[in-house]
């Protein structure tokens, strides 16, 4: 008679701080909490393949990746340097900012891919432990956090950030919710070469207005292009096919239109772009950061600049929290999380109120574009008591 194998239990990890999410806000926490001391786990899972999305990173942000000593090499993960933004407000003239006069410098054009995939990696190098592993539950233990994956392994973690994105689910495990504002829809459309308008040297961000609906364009990698058009859901009650839709939203255009000609397109998508933000910041050993707690619209191009400002305090303030005397950092992080948030929606409210003359929304732009300077300089009482760089000079572990 054989005898029944023993139970075993699932293999457990224990850390300081456990990161979700291994966006550009999951990695620069994990890169944040590492660099203070602490153990950390980076718990993330094994990225899907995509179309080849990019972003623009402001200005401000680089100056940030300058501040965390990461913009030496933009080259590594494959970000170019974006000269400014070329913009054309309804029937209008072209209007050209070019980072010359821009306090912070230029901007970059980035691949999402690769460059998700090199903050990982410097997270990983400054200390961080990854784990490719999709996440199913979090619970809460005496004095830690219990985060089980899929693969049945268990890690646990005094204090927690949550990276997740939109992921309600997650957000549900530790006491918060999302709510919905707005629900965008972007179509996109790969170009099959990189017009005369986005030469090596004048690869610039173009933005045009379309009635209720904006258009933007940024050159890509591999000597392609990449055209969008953003607008609200209830545009078009029944909407073509996407490339038909989004080669008549070209048409109506002039500034995009004159970009994209003699380049065909390679490829078409449908993109919904949900306005949301998280119903609580933070909570006992947790906070949240990126896009789980605010999405950004993709036309304030600031959601990139947002996750890697967001990630680098998150992680900041929950190490400031552990010291005894400094328990209300994560509250002071969660009051910046509000108000950046509230800021946000209201300046894209007014940009998307077609019942205002487009002078006065496109007027709210400047507040869209300086965001970020304004959300790194909003103080903190954590920042009195961090080092240099904002980082904490010592981990307190009780």
């Amino acid at each position: 008679m054989s005898a029944t194998p023993p139970c075993r239990e699932p293999p457990v990890t224990h850390c300081d701080v456990a990161v979700i999410g291994g966006g550009p806000a999951g990695a620069c926490a994990a890169l944040t909490a590492a660099r203070a001391g602490a153990r950390v786990r980076l718990i993330h899972a094994e990225p899907s393949p995509r179309r080849a999305v990019i972003e623009r990173l402001a200005p401000r942000a680089v100056h940030l990746l300058a501040e965390l000593a990461l913009a030496d090499h933009p080259a590594l993960c494959q970000a170019r340097e974006c000269p400014g933004v070329r913009s054309r407000w309804g029937a209008g003239p072209v209007h050209t900012a070019h980072s010359i006069v821009d306090p912070w410098g230029s901007g970059w054009l980035v691949h999402r891919t690769p460059f998700d995939a090199w903050l990982r990696a410097q997270a990983q190098a400054a200390g961080a432990h990854r784990q490719a592993a999709r996440v199913s539950m979090i619970a809460r233990a005496p004095d830690s956090w219990r985060i089980t994956t899929s693969e049945g392994h268990a890690v646990h973690a005094t204090q927690l950030v949550l990276a997740v994105g939109r992921s309600r689910r997650l957000l549900r495990d530790v006491g918060s919710d999302t709510h919905c504002i707005a629900r965008e829809v972007a179509l996109l459309a790969q170009l099959s070469h990189v017009p005369r308008a986005w030469t090596d040297d004048d690869p610039m961000l173009l933005l045009e207005s379309l009635g209720q609906a904006w258009g933007y364009g940024l050159p890509a990698p591999q000597g392609r292009a990449l055209i969008a058009f953003v607008m609200p859901p209830h545009r078009q009650p029944h909407w073509p096919p996407t490339q038909t839709l989004w080669q008549q939203m070209l048409d109506s255009s002039q500034l995009l239109r004159d970009a994209a000609h003699g380049a065909a397109v390679s490829c078409a998508w449908t993109q919904a772009c949900p306005v949301v933000h998280a119903t609580r910041m933070c909570g006992p050993g947790w906070v949240v950061a990126g896009d789980a707690g605010c999405t950004h619209s993709p036309l304030s191009g600031q959601g990139l600049a947002f996750a890697l400002e967001s990630g680098h305090r998150a992680a900041a303030a929950l190490i400031d929290s552990a010291h005894p005397a400094r328990h209300e950092a994560t509250a002071h992080y969660a009051q910046w999380m509000q108000q950046a948030t509230a800021e946000h929606l209201a300046s894209w409210s007014m940009l998307m109120d077609s019942a205002q003359p487009l002078a006065a929304r496109v007027n709210r732009l400047p507040t869209l574009a300086n965001f970020p300077s304004r959300m790194i300089s909003c103080p903190s009482a954590a920042d009195e008591r961090l080092g240099p760089g904002g980082l904490p000079s010592t981990v307190h572990h009780a």
